[in-house]
């Protein structure tokens, strides 16, 4: 009844579990295969293995993404193989990735097509992630010009879009996607396998962390920057994902301080156990729909620090259990940060609610109980 296209894992597996166990998944497509996928799922999954081969072959040779052409034939292949694989689905759960080509499919075979929308409109996402590297003097790198034509138009022709934030349907609303079509649910986070383990600080350091790619959009310079003008020994912070080059020569003078360090990726059982070790999660984005590494690290009682355009006004109640930002405003994270050192009271009771709360509403369990609800409605709509 219901297939779900995902060029990653994401958090598609997510949905695909719940829908396996209620026995509405047809197919779980994805453009490569990940041994940690569900057992339960493993009859479901679809995969382009061999696309996916050529995708990390290029990076590990290159030391960067392939250039436009080859990513726009990689992401067409891909298409043609969601295309061969569909047939009697009435709803297919796709991430953007994808062009009018599939929608027109869908539209005559009469299967309702539900967008993915974890990021924010591909225009407002452009113009907003563009302006930072124009900042800095250095060329775009938001979309090629094909795939952000091609997603364009995608987004014209889709039936439904399924929105984790408020900040995702506005940007949605501003660009004349009608609100009947805007589902919304935002993400959810396994609590029992992200719960934090009682541990004795070997010292009274005050430990920051920013899960998620060193880069422009995740805000990194601003949160280096804000870090930087605090001279305290007592506190510390990491950085946990892939890294930018560009930022890193740009920041050479920050990344100086030993205070700062870049840790490169984790797998999520190392990245899970790392967590434990911190007491604030910093996240400076300057646009993303909702961080799932966010909630991770919530639900790991860190104290959350972001930016307004992460998706955290849905979750934070400013002041009580974390702290929200305008995005670029490095003063405010400053003042948060010496706040939050120079009241290790408060600190404590913001990572006992923090954690009550994603427990009690953003559970992967609640949103799977919200996504059920969605698909109900629109197969009762669409019968």
């Amino acid at each position: 009844m219901i297939t779900i296209v995902a060029q990653g894992k994401f958090h598609s597996e997510n949905i695909a579990k719940v829908l396996k166990k209620k026995k509405l998944l047809t197919k779980y497509i994805l453009f490569y295969y990940s041994r940690l996928i569900s057992k339960t799922l493993k009859k479901n999954t679809y995969c382009t293995n061999l696309l996916f081969l050529f995708y990390k072959v290029y990076i590990k040779i290159f030391k960067k993404d392939p250039p436009e052409k080859i990513n726009w034939f990689l992401k067409k292949r891909f298409e043609n193989y969601v295309l061969n694989n569909i047939s009697n689905e009435k709803i297919i759960h796709i991430w953007p990735d994808c062009s009018e080509q599939l929608n027109d499919y869908c539209k005559k075979k009469s299967i309702v097509t539900v967008c993915e929308a974890s990021s924010a409109h591909p225009k407002f996402k452009k113009k907003i992630v563009d302006k930072e590297y124009k900042k800095f003097k250095l060329p775009p790198q938001t979309f090629s010009r094909k795939v952000y034509e091609d997603q364009i138009k995608f987004f014209k022709k889709t039936d439904y879009f399924m929105a984790p934030s408020r900040f995702v349907i506005n940007s949605l609303l501003k660009n004349n996607i009608s609100k009947n079509k805007i589902l919304y649910n935002p993400f959810g986070v396994d609590t029992k396998f992200f719960s934090r383990k009682k541990k004795l600080k070997k010292n009274k350091k005050i430990k920051i962390v920013s899960v998620g790619d060193f880069d422009f959009r995740k805000g990194s310079y601003y949160l280096l920057k804000a870090f930087n003008k605090i001279k305290d020994e007592n506190l510390e912070l990491h950085f946990i994902g892939n890294i930018n080059d560009d930022l890193r020569h740009l920041c050479k003078k920050e990344l100086s301080d030993r205070r700062v360090k870049l840790l490169g990726t984790m797998n999520k059982i190392n990245l899970r156990n790392k967590l434990n070790n911190y007491d604030i999660f910093c996240l400076a984005s300057v646009e993303e729909g909702m961080s799932i590494s966010m909630l991770e690290g919530m639900s790991m009682s860190l104290v959350p620090l972001c930016s307004e355009n992460t998706g955290a006004k849905d979750i934070i109640k400013n002041g009580y259990d974390g702290f929200i930002f305008k995005i670029r405003d490095i003063n405010a994270l400053k003042n948060k940060i010496i706040l939050l050192n120079n009241n290790p009271r408060l600190l404590e009771q913001m990572k006992i609610r923090i954690r009550k709360k994603i427990c009690k509403n953003f559970s992967k369990e609640e949103y799977q109980k919200r996504i059920l609800v969605h698909y109900k409605k629109i197969i009762s709509k669409n019968n």
